[in-house]
C-alpha cells in the first residue's frame, strides 16, 4: 500500500496467516489449551512449529500477569535457542539435527545459549528421557521457558508448546517440576483430543 512517499505491507497479508494457521491440524483445540494454559501458571503459553529448520511461534497466549516476550506470533527462531525448538529437535533423528546444524550453526542469542554440538546433543538426549525442555535465559536474558512436544496420532510431531516467565517467578521447583507437570498434562489432554476427535 502507498503510503505517503513510501510503501508499507498491506493487511492482506493478515488474512493470509489467519488462513494458513487455520490450516495447522488441531488449531482450534490448540488456542484453547494455550489458553487453559495460561491461566493455570499464570505466564505466557505459545505453540510454536518446525519449518526448514527452524522455530516459528504460531499461537501464543499471555495471560493477565504473564509477560511479553520476543516470541511474538510469527516469529522464527534457531531451534537451539528455545525450549520449543528444543523439544521439537528432540523428536527428530541425530542426523536431521546435524543437517539442520550445519546449514545454520548453533548461534548464541545470550551467553547462556548452547553453542557447542555435543552439549546440545547430551540436552536432546535429557529432553527424550524426561519428556520436556528447558530454557534457562538461552534466547532472552530474565526469561525461562519449558516446554513439551506435541504429537499426532501416528507419533509424528505436530509442534511443542511452551510455557514462558521471568526469572524471579519461573524458578526452582515451580521451574522443574510444577510447570512441567501441568505442562504435560495439558499436552496428554490435547493429544487425547486430537486423536479421538
Amino acid at each position: 500500500m502507498k503510503d505517503g512517499d513510501g510503501y508499507r505491507l498491506g493487511l492482506r497479508y493478515l488474512d493470509l496467516g489467519a488462513y494458513i494457521r487455520g490450516q495447522v491440524t488441531g488449531s482450534t483445540e490448540i488456542k484453547h489449551r494455550l489458553q487453559e494454559l495460561a491461566t493455570q501458571t499464570g505466564e505466557s503459553a505459545q505453540f510454536a512449529v518446525e519449518e526448514r529448520g527452524r522455530t516459528i511461534v504460531l499461537f501464543r497466549e499471555v495471560s493477565q500477569g504473564g509477560v511479553y516476550s520476543r516470541g511474538r506470533v510469527g516469529r522464527r527462531f534457531h531451534m537451539h535457542q528455545t525450549a520449543a525448538g528444543k523439544a521439537i529437535f528432540a523428536h527428530f533423528s541425530d542426523q536431521w539435527v546435524h543437517e539442520i546444524v550445519d546449514r545454520y550453526g548453533l548461534p548464541a542469542a545470550t551467553p547462556h545459549t548452547v553453542t557447542d554440538e555435543d552439549a546440545l546433543f547430551d540436552e536432546l538426549d535429557a529432553i527424550r528421557d524426561r519428556g520436556v525442555a528447558f530454557n534457562d535465559e538461552e534466547s532472552t536474558e530474565g526469561l525461562r521457558s519449558v516446554a513439551a512436544p506435541v504429537t499426532d496420532p501416528d507419533g509424528d510431531t505436530l509442534g511443542a508448546i511452551a510455557v514462558a516467565g521471568p526469572l524471579h517467578r519461573v524458578n526452582g521447583d515451580r521451574f522443574r517440576e510444577g510447570i512441567p507437570d501441568t505442562l504435560r498434562s495439558i499436552v496428554n489432554e490435547l493429544e487425547l483430543n486430537l486423536a479421538y476427535s
